[in-house]
């Protein structure tokens, strides 16, 4: 994960500074930051503007028992509309 050692190298150079981290879905984070209530969001998705700090590859997992994987469409669980 990033954010840990982000948070560990900036809490080092900026010992004065408190830092507080929220998470939330990507459209309350940016309704929030568009408020004004964070100074900074950051997301898994895009949200029209921003700027992209990091990049994850897409990686699907299976078992070794399975060949799940060479199934053609690929099957795959998904979390509520509009989730990417």
């Amino acid at each position: 994960m990033v954010l840990p050692q982000v948070l560990s190298r900036f809490a080092a150079t900026h010992p004065t500074i408190r830092v507080d981290v929220y998470v939330s879905e990507a459209d309350e984070l940016k309704e929030r930051l568009d408020m004004g209530e964070l100074d900074l969001a950051l997301c898994t998705e895009i949200l029209g503007h921003g700027t992209v700090v990091h990049r994850d590859p897409t990686v699907y997992v299976t078992s070794p028992q399975h060949s799940v994987h060479e199934e053609d469409p690929l099957p795959i669980a998904v979390h509520h509309e509009g989730c990417i």
